[in-house]
């Protein structure tokens, strides 16, 4: 008896797994058997000819799509193993396929990034010294496919990696161009890698996503998401100095209050000597164009009030004055004191909406570009002293240090994708997913939540379709209009989906028991 209720249970749990039919409108053609990958299969990449999978502590695995007949009919080719006995573990997490270059980009997380042509075998890689770029600790990265070379994109771990002058506990989003892929090349023969430094970003990053619209986008787990722009020419950035931020004052805004003071309380702001001087004590962004501010209350270190006034006309030659500049869109706090500041209050009123800007930059309009990238880099980050700017150099193909936009997110983020200035987001806890349209200035057109109650892996486009993959539910597949109509086609049952991609009429879902295949009528 006890044997043929475990047969019943053992049959109840495969059929619950593993149904013929969907759930919804949307029509199954084909559904191949599960392509065997040893193991849990963590990403896949998918062309018109081949399958690509990352097969975890298995290596990689391509396959040829088509038979000799040209009948769809899956079957591997090769299978990329002990990569690198010395030192890294075989642990393929992330695959991309770039057709243009007719390269297999794959990374062994904290090891290596490998560079493989489309038939598998290897032509070189990064890591262990080799073009670290930063100490080569790499945990994501992402493709630009515009130009001849292979732009890589990739988020290093400085927990790991403290090559570059960072916070120990954070990441950073560096870049570098490949520009030869002959047969095993040399160094020599792939040339000068430069590596660039774009940006420093907190602990929590995780997921990167670049899309041929030139936005950068980020998922910073549960602190949100921030999107970049890509540079379509080479600038000389300056920093924008606010004494908030060169004194380490924290800031506070609720409504349309602002308040700042030191947490250790030992510095506070200099006093200027110079009634003429005029200094940037923070950078607002505001959804109004401001009228006044009130309720000035600025105190020195011994706790006494400075009288500070508003000057909505920058009378300079008067002390302890406070007025507002509007540069690019933003508005400069900007102030003279003839005291030391240790804290500080104000109101400005007839906004509704108030953010504090950090980190921002300017590109100096001066600066002289030659197109040499030795010279112009030189030029830009040599002090002043020696006839340079003192600036920050980003060339052609880098990310814009100004955060195009940012927003929170319900939950942590697990995934992020975007085409065509929407931004999806797959999200944790069963938040389903955010999709953000937003304008080329960053501003937000519109906001959807879709999948509400299943937690997002994994995300694709393709034309049309949306496909997400969302663990333990399978995946999800919804029809989209370029626009705001997003309509639920149906759900697929799968084991626990990692990743998917589209192809056609082919749906392929990553999972924990390999890759499922499966044809639907489109």
């Amino acid at each position: 008896m006890k044997n043929v209720l475990l047969i019943v249970i053992v049959i109840c749990i495969n059929s619950c797994r593993m149904p013929a039919d969907p759930l919804g409108e949307i029509k199954i053609i084909k559904r191949l058997d599960t392509i065997d990958t040893g193991g849990n299969c963590l990403d896949i990449d998918v062309s018109d000819s081949i399958l690509v999978a990352a097969a975890n502590y298995n290596g990689f695995i391509i396959f040829n799509l088509y038979d000799s007949s040209g009948n769809f009919n899956p079957k591997q080719k090769y299978h990329g193993s002990d990569l690198d006995p010395n030192t890294a573990n075989d642990q393929i997490s992330k695959v991309v396929i770039s057709d243009s270059l007719s390269v297999i980009v794959l990374m062994d997380m904290y090891h290596r990034i490998y560079i493989n042509r489309l038939n598998g075998s290897p032509i070189f890689y990064l890591g262990a010294g080799l073009n670290d770029c930063y100490g080569g600790a790499w945990t994501d990265f992402s493709l630009d496919e515009s130009s001849s070379s292979l732009r890589l994109y990739t988020m290093v771990d400085h927990n790991l990696a403290t090559e570059y002058d960072v916070d120990e506990n954070s990441k950073s989003l560096v870049w570098q161009n490949l520009e030869n892929f002959s047969s095993f090349p040399t160094l020599d023969e792939i040339g000068s890698i430069n590596c660039e430094f774009s940006l420093n970003l907190s602990d929590e990053a995780e997921n990167i996503h670049f899309s041929s619209d030139g936005l950068f986008t980020i998922g910073l787990g549960e602190l949100g998401i921030q999107v970049y722009k890509q540079l379509d020419h080479s600038t000389c950035y300056k920093k924008i100095e606010t004494e908030v931020e060169n004194r380490d004052f924290y800031v506070d805004i609720s409504d349309i209050n602002i308040s700042g003071w030191n947490w250790s309380g030992v510095k506070s702001i200099q006093a200027d000597s110079d009634a003429e001087a005029s200094r940037i004590l923070l950078v607002l962004d505001m959804d109004d164009e401001p009228q006044n501010i009130l309720n000035i209350q600025f105190y020195d270190p011994q706790d006494n009030l400075i009288n500070m006034t508003y000057d909505d006309e920058n009378n300079s030659g008067n002390p302890n004055r406070l007025w507002f500049e509007k540069e690019n869109d933003y508005y400069y706090i900007k102030f003279n004191a003839d005291t030391e500041i240790a804290r500080f209050q104000f109101t400005i009123p007839d906004v509704s909406y108030i953010s504090l800007m950090t980190d921002q930059y300017f590109a100096i309009d001066e600066f002289n570009y030659t197109d040499n990238y030795d010279d112009d880099k030189s030029e830009c980050e040599k002090g002043s002293a020696l006839g340079g700017y003192g600036g920050i150099y980003e060339p052609a193909g880098g990310i814009s240090p100004n955060i195009l936009l940012e927003f929170d997110t319900p939950g942590e983020i697990n995934s992020v994708y975007s085409v065509n200035h929407s931004i999806f987001t797959g999200l944790s806890n069963s938040n389903g997913l955010l999709v953000t349209n937003i304008n080329e200035d960053g501003s937000i057109i519109y906001q959807e939540t879709l999948a509400q109650g299943y937690s997002v892996n994994d995300i694709f486009v393709n034309d049309n379709l949306i496909g997400l993959a969302v663990g333990h539910d399978g995946a999800l597949i919804y029809s989209w209009d370029g626009n705001t109509s997003f309509i639920l086609k149906g759900r697929l049952e799968t084991s626990y989906a990692n990743a998917i991609k589209i192809n056609d009429n082919v749906i392929y879902i990553a999972t924990e028991d390999g890759i499922e295949v499966i044809q639907i009528d489109r």
